[in-house]
């Protein structure tokens, strides 16, 4: 997806950059194609109707509970439920739902499960923590529907965008167009070591990964996963990175 420079079609309302719109005698200059309409490839297209937006994707946002239709019984949401680990052993649970396609991460019966001393004992006893999500996907879903809040949202799909067009595959390029103050960052390890994350305060709660281990000042290749989460305690709160 491409999208044109800015300052271009203000050039073009004043009629100072469109060719033809002025007449122009033998001492003005014609700009011909020297002045082609720049772009910036933003990364694939992105076909769902659902965006990333700063306070989250589509009809999920963070720090809110799981829209209800989402939860129903004929949704049959104990089948979205998932569990894992990441960064140093912590627990990550949620509902990875198809459209739009966002694992939809809070702190439920697992979370709680990993963080006891049942936890280490079966890590202990050579068991394997992930192997029985069903033991917990039913008070999960209780949970949800009873409000649990949303903790974070993991996309990992090229369907979902922003509305300018940002997304999985897009360069570190694209995001300087779309916002001069971006920033990368190394992070301790949570899905890949390490951990590469670009972000913006204009957007602080959307954070972009790269898999790049030197990271700074600026990510080579593009980004594979966006992350949407809030480490400042209410999504009003705007914090320059």
């Amino acid at each position: 997806m491409k999208h044109s420079t800015p300052w271009l079609a203000t050039l073009c309302v004043t009629g100072l950059a469109c060719g033809g719109a002025q007449s122009k005698d033998q001492n003005q200059i014609d700009w011909g194609d020297a002045y082609a309409e720049p772009l910036v490839d933003t990364g694939p297209e992105r076909p769902s109707p659902h965006k990333i937006h700063g306070r989250g994707i589509g009809p999920f946002h963070i720090e809110q509970t799981i829209p209800a239709g989402w939860l129903h019984p004929d949704s049959k949401p104990e089948l979205h439920y998932q569990i894992g680990l990441y960064a140093d052993a912590q627990p990550l649970e949620g509902f990875a739902f198809d459209e739009p396609p966002v694992f939809v991460v809070f702190d439920g019966p697992f979370s709680k499960w990993a963080l006891s001393p049942a936890f280490v004992e079966w890590i202990e006893e050579g068991k394997d923590p992930l192997d029985q999500p069903e033991r917990f996907s039913e008070e999960a879903v209780r949970q949800a529907r009873a409000g649990a809040p949303i903790r974070m949202l993991v996309l990992e799909s090229t369907t979902v965008g922003l509305e300018n067009g940002l997304g999985l595959g897009s360069t570190y390029d694209a995001l300087q167009f779309h916002y001069n103050n971006i920033r990368a960052y190394m992070f301790p390890p949570l899905w890949e070591d390490p951990t590469c994350v670009a972000r913006s305060r204009d957007i602080p709660t959307v954070h972009f990964f790269f898999e790049d281990p030197v990271c700074t000042p600026e990510p080579t290749g593009e980004v594979t996963r966006v992350v949407l989460y809030n480490p400042y305690g209410s999504t009003d709160t705007q914090v320059e990175p």
